[in-house]
């Protein structure tokens, strides 16, 4: 603090006032203030670390490279390994360690391209429809009729081929293809769809179907000469 007297003016009487100036303020400490910002500090760095500790942490997975139908075996080709940060809880993945393994199981479900493979994505013996047996058929585009998706309800017609009275199958050399075996039918097989996979740019169809079992190798044989098609059947039947 300082003392003084202020100057007179000029051409008066004058009595000096003495004045006083005042010291300038001090700051004011917070203690508490200033530790918790400390901590604050602290713990964000903390809680940085951490965090960057956590997304840089990552798991070799298994990735499906390409979509699968139902009950179909997998292979190499089917499966690709990620690294990838699992920060989220509850994600269920197959480590790329268990590969071996996988490849010796067969989907439980329609796989999709780019997703993680889920440990119940694929068993040893996957889940039939109760009294069917699963067969899976190549299908050109041209084929499939519009509409089809799981649980759609289809013919299978083995082209080129007749059923007579006591079952058995006899190929038509008829080059017409339209003439039947006195007696004989076209060899028709009702079956369910179970899932279906298209190739890359509209390519041709890989279709799971859920097929009475005393039919399914006969399927399979007729699939392998590629001689089937399909009918949409009426309505109800």
């Amino acid at each position: 603090m300082r003392t003084g007297t202020a100057t007179p003016p000029t051409g008066g009487n004058f009595t000096p006032t003495p004045f006083v100036q005042p010291d300038p303020p001090r700051a004011r400490r917070q203690p508490a203030v200033l530790a918790l910002g400390v901590a604050l500090i602290g713990a964000s760095a903390v809680g940085f670390v951490f965090w960057n500790h956590q997304s840089a942490a990552k798991t070799s997975v298994l990735m499906v490279a390409k979509d699968v139908p139902y009950g179909q075996r997998l292979t190499a080709d089917d499966l690709t390994t990620v690294q990838v940060a699992l920060n989220t809880t509850g994600v269920r993945y197959v480590s790329s360690s268990q590969e071996a393994t996988v490849l010796t199981m067969s989907s439980t479900t329609q796989l999709h391209a780019g997703a993680l493979l889920n440990p119940a994505d694929v068993s040893t013996a996957p889940a039939t429809p109760a009294g069917t047996s699963l067969v899976v058929v190549d299908l050109k585009d041209s084929m499939m009729p519009s509409g089809v998706a799981p649980g759609t309800k289809l013919l299978l017609v083995a082209n080129g081929v007749v059923m007579d009275a006591t079952g058995k199958f006899t190929v038509d050399k008829d080059s017409a293809g339209a003439h039947l075996m006195a007696g004989g039918k076209p060899a028709t097989f009702q079956v369910t769809v179970v899932s279906l996979t298209q190739g890359s740019s509209g390519g041709d169809w890989k279709v799971t179907f859920a097929v009475a079992p005393t039919e399914a190798a006969t399927i399979e044989l007729f699939n392998d000469e590629q001689r089937l098609g399909v009918i949409v059947p009426p309505s109800g039947q």
